[in-house]
């Protein structure tokens, strides 16, 4: 996606790059070491003084860990032009807005934010105490050994129907939209040779499910907290400011 480049990107480019550093509590030096660059190098970077190399961009966003938005902003003032629309494979909070975040929190049912390939980028204490079995402190966590795990095919109820079937075929789409993805490419051989017999049938099913997406799906589950098995509601969306990077922000809804 291209965008008419800003008359003066300079002061703009200045005002973001010394926000989002300090931010962060960094210096200047700091932010150079990081990028393997000398001090000089970068102070002119931040201050106009030499245009950013935009090869650089992305290393500088990541550097002091910047927002989605705020790392477009950067390519649009550095280089003239959005970044291409490739899905990001990191799942680092700190690229999302933090409002996004507290409203994940805030949720009382599961609610979760996801990448294309399924890393987990945040989730709310609902969701994780459903998900007892993962382990979120060993992270990046993906989600697909977490949907496929013996404890998944027992709180996620008529696992091979109502929920491998249907997870099989989105990963499937996914990796058929974006081939080189390297952890699309990863959970796809996991899933081809899964010593499981469900992961194995339900891997063999994917084509006889149209899913590319659960927004608005009904499926069962098997919750102790709300009186055993009972059907939820999966909402799904991609928000604008995370279309780009492939994002998507998914919540359970309990049906009574």
């Amino acid at each position: 996606m291209h965008c008419a480049p800003d008359p003066d990107p300079l002061p703009a480019l200045r005002v973001l790059l010394r926000a989002a550093r300090r931010a962060r509590g960094l210096s200047q030096q700091q932010v150079a070491t990081a990028l393997g660059v000398d001090l000089r190098t970068y102070r002119r970077w931040e201050t106009g003084g030499r245009r950013m190399p935009p090869a650089r961009v992305d290393a500088v966003a990541t550097v002091v860990r910047m927002t989605l938005t705020q790392r477009d902003r950067l390519h649009q003032l550095a280089v003239g032009r959005l970044p291409d629309p490739e899905p990001v494979q990191a799942a680092d909070p700190a690229l999302v807005d933090p409002h996004y975040l507290a409203m994940i929190a805030a949720q009382t049912t599961p609610c979760y934010l996801v990448t294309t390939g399924w890393n987990l980028i945040a989730a709310n204490q609902a969701f994780k105490q459903f998900f007892w079995w993962v382990n979120f402190d060993d992270v990046p966590v993906n989600l697909v050994p977490a949907v496929i795990a013996p404890e998944a095919q027992q709180a996620l109820a008529d696992w091979e129907r109502s929920w491998g079937g249907p997870i099989m075929a989105q990963i499937w789409a996914a990796h058929l939209a974006h081939p080189h993805h390297p952890v699309l490419r990863r959970e796809v051989a996991r899933l081809m040779e899964s010593p499981d017999p469900a992961v194995r049938r339900a891997w063999a099913a994917r084509e006889q499910y149209s899913v590319i997406h659960p927004d608005t799906s009904e499926r069962p589950i098997r919750h102790p907290a709300h009186g055993g098995l009972i059907r939820v509601v999966i909402l799904s969306s991609v928000p604008e400011s995370m279309r780009e990077r492939g994002f998507r922000l998914l919540v359970w809804r309990y049906l009574t």
